[in-house]
This record gives structure tokens, C-alpha cells and sequence, in this order.
């Protein structure tokens, strides 16, 4: 087994050589790399070519494997007219109509109104359906946190560097050195009086980069019911932290 170091990720990878392929490419799928290389290609050489290729494989790799941690989410339903997921801290319902389209439509008005391509197949409906669910999930996120986030630079009398829309399996937000706000697109469930608590919370560590007192104080001042929103997030998903 062959293994990709891209920081403290190790991704294993598999070499099938094909006497029909032409060039070296690279098959992603869940939990999974392959490597596809002509018989005659050296061993250095594919080592080379998954090295220089080794981002796109980590980006691949998460997004697919955030697109079925999303369907297993919801597991106890499909993706089908009069299904129901969460949404700013509700439950909005699903309606899917076919059309003779080329990308799929999503609207949201007290519910989802989704017009999807005819050519796309009911086995296939689900994982097409729940990418492009998350790329308009993280679009309205980035959009309403940005929002967010121009309201507490004039509070706080600070700047950003805008926000960035992430996936992470402990954390809700973060700010970067660079003064960068993070915001996980899971926060897509939270009603938006947290996802408010989230922002200003990362903001405040402009000021202060710990949880001290004073950072405490500074977050009381600008959201005395803090506490409240905190707690929503602690019940949601105890193991994430802020």
C-alpha cells in the first residue's frame, strides 16, 4: 500500500497498471484512491505524479467523503418530495419536480423547491442531489455570515479578512492567523441567532486569542444571551468546540 503525507493526513493509495491506459490517472471514491498507470510507467515516476497531485486528491477525498457523511446524516430518509432536513433550526420540507433541465434549481421559500434534470436517473438522484445541496448550503452560509460579520467590524471597531465556508469534524469556527473568520457549513442547521454567536465569538478572539476574562466580557457586551446560544450548539453536537 502506497500513502500520500499532505500535513498530519496520511492517505493510502492503490497502483492498478493497465496495458489500455494511455497516461497515469487518479480514480477517487469514498475511503478510497487508485491509481491508474500504463505497464510501462516507472515506479518513480507515478510516485511523481500522485505528488504533484496530492492537494487535488485531499480536496476530492473530503468532498466526497463530506457529501455521503451528509447522506448517512439523513439516512432515515431519501432525498424525495415531502422529505424533510434540517435548516435553520427547523425542519424544511422538500418539494422535487423533473424537468427537461441541465443543472438543478433550488429555491427556498419556508421550504425547498428543487427542479432537477430529467436526464439524471432516481438511483443517481440522491448523491447529485445532495452535492449540489451542499455547494448551495455553503454559498447561502458564506453569504449570511459575511453579513454577519460587516455588523460586528463596525461593533468591534476591527477588520477581517472575510469569511471562509469549512468542513470539520470538531470545530464550528476559527480564525486564522491572518485574521480569516472559519465557519463550519454544518452551522447551515443552526438557527441563524447562533450561527450570530459563532461569528462574533471568533471575532472577539481579534482581541483577545484565548478564552480569558476579558474575552468572555468583550462577547457579554455585544450578545449578553450568549450563553443561550452556546448551549443550542453544545446540544447539537457536544464533541464540537468553538
Amino acid at each position: 500500500m502506497n500513502h500520500i503525507q499532505i500535513g498530519k493526513v496520511t492517505i493510502p493509495y492503490d497502483v492498478r497498471r493497465s496495458s489500455s491506459a494511455q497516461k497515469k490517472s487518479i480514480i477517487v471514491r469514498p475511503h478510497h484512491v487508485e491509481v491508474v498507470a500504463p505497464d510501462t510507467a516507472p515506479e518513480s515516476d507515478i510516485s511523481a505524479f500522485v505528488h504533484k497531485k496530492r492537494h487535488w486528491v485531499f480536496d476530492k477525498l473530503t468532498e466526497m467523503n463530506e457529501r455521503l457523511a451528509y447522506l448517512e446524516r439523513h439516512s432515515y430518509h431519501r432525498l424525495q418530495s415531502g422529505a424533510k432536513i434540517r435548516f435553520r433550526g427547523r425542519n424544511a420540507k422538500l418539494t422535487i419536480r423533473r424537468a427537461d433541465v441541465a443543472d438543478f434549481d433550488i429555491q427556498f421559500n419556508g421550504g425547498f423547491q428543487i427542479t432537477a434534470p430529467s436526464h439524471i436517473s432516481d438511483a443517481d438522484l440522491d448523491a447529485a442531489l445532495s452535492n449540489r445541496m451542499i455547494e448551495w448550503f455553503k454559498a447561502y452560509l458564506e453569504k449570511d455570515a459575511s453579513t454577519l460579520v460587516r455588523r460586528y467590524e463596525k461593533a468591534l471597531s476591527l477588520t477581517t479578512k472575510g469569511v471562509q465556508i469549512i468542513h470539520s469534524d470538531t470545530l464550528w469556527g476559527s480564525l486564522t492567523r491572518g485574521g480569516i473568520v472559519r465557519i463550519n457549513w454544518h452551522l447551515i442547521e443552526a438557527p441563524r441567532p447562533v450561527l450570530e454567536y459563532v461569528v462574533l465569538h471568533e471575532m472577539c478572539h481579534l482581541t483577545h486569542r484565548n478564552h480569558t476574562n476579558a474575552f468572555w466580557a468583550l462577547v457579554t457586551q455585544h450578545m449578553p444571551d450568549y450563553p443561550v446560544r452556546k448551549r443550542w450548539l453544545e446540544n447539537m453536537m457536544p464533541s464540537f468546540k468553538l
